[in-house]
């Protein structure tokens, strides 16, 4: 019987960029819009400018019915929810996005269908055409042949945006500006990715690989950044902060989490002090002392039962 807690301490670290070096920024979804810097961080932008950057992850996705894909540094995927916990954890070996509450994963014996709790609701044959989940749900009566139909619809929404190509002779790419209905330039910049606007904001590529966040009316979104630990001390946080080379930052202690499995089951204990953190392992172990109370009575019943002492 273990009964040993394990403790972390709980940072939230606020950085400042030397410059604003992203190796890619996803187009916004769900009002998010996933990122990875050239040091390997990753994590989300809202669309206020405000960047979470979660270290335990190699990559993020863009999140599809409140959950997005993650990474883990095992090489294992996942899924995380908006307040980036994560709520299906990193056992696969391959995972989908999800698509009208469902995703499909795959581990070393099989291919599953699961819903957004992570639950399993079908096992797929290994040879399956796994990228067109929706043809695969009609298949399964997940859903209705009218509803597949609807998916399969273009809902691209029109802007009030001019999307103008650029025409260079021998240049073997094509670059793209903006410009409002009024024809003027929205963007300072010539030579752009082609992208929409979601959320009335734009994600600007560069030529040279810099990557700015652009509203309709032509200015830039500011990015400010924090960065979540899931379990470091704060003499190894700075470390590693000044090693990813970042120009300021402060560590701010968010509190504390704690762990203790027993038996089956496994207790998360999130407190915002020491003292907080003694008190709620007290709760928890009074709890594990009244269930195994409780399984102790059921059994003194069952032996009365056979005895003949307890007829009722």
């Amino acid at each position: 019987m273990n009964l040993q807690f394990e403790d972390y301490e709980n940072f939230r670290i606020n950085l400042v960029f030397d410059s604003e070096d992203y190796r890619f920024i996803e187009d916004y979804s769900e009002g998010l819009a996933a990122t990875k810097h050239n040091n390997e961080l990753c994590g989300y932008i809202d669309c206020t400018g405000y960047e979470t950057l979660l270290y335990d992850y190699n990559f993020v996705g863009n999140f599809h019915n409140d959950r997005a894909i993650v990474q883990n540094k095992s090489g294992l995927y996942g899924y995380i929810d908006k307040t980036f916990k994560e709520v299906i954890p990193c056992n696969y070996a391959f995972a989908t996005d999800f698509e009208i509450g469902y995703a499909v994963v795959k581990n070393n014996k099989e291919t599953i269908i699961i819903d957004i709790n992570g639950n399993k609701i079908n096992t797929l044959d290994k040879n399956i055409e796994i990228y067109n989940l929706k043809k695969i749900l009609l298949k399964l009566n997940l859903i209705a042949k009218n509803q597949y139909k609807n998916l399969l619809e273009n809902s691209e929404i029109q802007d009030d945006v001019i999307i103008k190509e650029n025409f260079y002779p021998g240049v073997g790419y094509k670059t793209y500006s903006y410009f409002d209905i009024n024809n003027n330039k929205i963007i300072p910049y010539p030579n752009m990715e082609k992208r929409k606007f979601i959320n009335n904001l734009l994600i600007v590529k560069l030529a040279d690989h810099d990557i700015r966040i652009f509203n309709k009316k032509g200015k830039q979104l500011k990015i400010r950044t924090k960065i979540c630990f899931n379990s470091y001390n704060k003499d190894s946080i700075s470390t590693l902060v000044k090693n990813i080379k970042y120009t300021s930052f402060n560590i701010q202690r968010l509190g504390y989490i704690s762990k203790l499995r027993f038996d089956d089951s496994e207790y998360n204990i999130i407190a915002k002090d020491y003292e907080d953190l003694l008190q709620k392992k007290i709760d928890v172990l009074y709890d594990i002392k009244n269930n195994i109370n409780d399984y102790l009575e059921q059994i003194e019943l069952e032996i009365n039962k056979l005895k003949g002492l307890n007829y009722e």
